[in-house]
């Protein structure tokens, strides 16, 4: 009998399959390669998303930048134009933050 982890987002994708998706998830952990794969695989379901893409027109990226590692508050004030304004192509939305703690 084997040990395999299982797949963080196949409770998600259930989720997102039933329709009860929550509107904001938060991916956490010290691995930010695998963080950053998991979430990109939900996002690709929720937005149609080819295998392998990360980029949309409704997909916005949001990272932290510069020695201190943060993320501005003139970045902040352009994701939530972003979301203000209409989607172009999907019904939802996906803000992409990432971030890197422990």
């Amino acid at each position: 009998m084997t040990n395999s982890a299982p797949d963080p987002n196949e409770k998600l994708s259930e989720r997102l399959a039933g329709g009860n998706l929550h509107h904001a998830l938060i991916f956490q952990g010290n691995d930010l390669d695998e963080i950053e794969r998991n979430a990109l695989s939900l996002t690709r379901k929720i937005l149609g998303m080819p295998q392998g893409k990360s980029e949309h027109p409704d997909l916005f990226h949001l990272r932290p930048s510069g020695k201190m590692r943060i993320i501005s508050v003139e970045k902040t004030r352009n994701l939530i134009a972003n979301l203000i304004a209409r989607q172009t192509r999907e019904e939802q939305k996906s803000p992409f933050f990432m971030n890197l703690t422990g």
